[in-house]
Formats: C-alpha cells, structure tokens, sequence
C-alpha cells in the first residue's frame, strides 16, 4: 500500500536491473546500494534525511548514509554490488534500463539524476 501511496525512489529503481540481471534478492540489492544512493541525495531533502538519521540514533541528514551502513551491519546485511555479483562491466546495461523502466522512482527521488550519474553510483555501490 504504502508503494503504492508514494512511489519508490532511486534506490528501488537501480536495484530492479540488477536484481533482473544476477538473480539478487532485492532486499540485499537494497543493502548495497541504499547508502550510496543516500549520501548523493541528502541534500534535495535534509530535513527528512535528518529525520531517518535520528530516528537510527545520528543527529543529521549528512549521517544518514553512515547511521543506514550500521543498522545494516547491526542485521549482517552489509555488502556490495560485486558481493552480488555485479561486475563493472554490468553498468552501462543496468544504468540505460534503470532509466528505462524506473523513470517514476527516478523523478521522485530528492535528487534527479542523469543516466550517466546514476552509473557512476553503480560503480560507487561496487
């Protein structure tokens, strides 16, 4: 419901592709890309990131990301997209279809991103 209430943002949108690609189960896809995807996009909204942030004991928007990778050690989910089995040269292909079939995720997150930003958020996610 609640998907369905607001949308998805960013975070949702790149995981699709790789998930569709390697067979990852999206909630690790999740695990590795969410914090990356934070610290890019903290800034189109503070005040909300600062939000999450307390609420997993940071106190701002600029610790989001890093309060996001503890909670994500605390439940043994930290990893990354090459922990997944994702290789470098999987991005151009999972950037043009994130692109393509998440432009909704992609338009509601804080911050829009280009088709080439959002491959080198891959690569920072490896």
């Amino acid at each position: 419901m609640v998907i369905n209430t607001v949308g998805v943002t960013l975070a949702h949108s790149m995981e699709h592709p790789a998930s569709g690609l390697k067979d990852i189960v999206h909630g690790k896809g999740l695990a590795a890309l969410t914090p990356t995807v934070v610290e890019a996009s903290y800034k189109g909204e503070r005040f909300k990131f600062a939000k999450i942030s307390r609420a997993l004991g940071g106190l701002t928007a600029e610790d989001c990301a890093d309060r996001i990778r503890a909670l994500l050690k605390a439940l043994d989910l930290t990893c990354t997209l090459k922990d997944l089995g994702i290789e470098e040269t999987d991005i151009e292909w999972m950037a043009k279809n994130c692109t393509k079939v998440s432009a909704a995720g992609i338009a509601n997150n804080p911050v829009v991103f280009t088709e080439a930003q959002i491959a080198e958020l891959y690569k920072k996610a490896l």
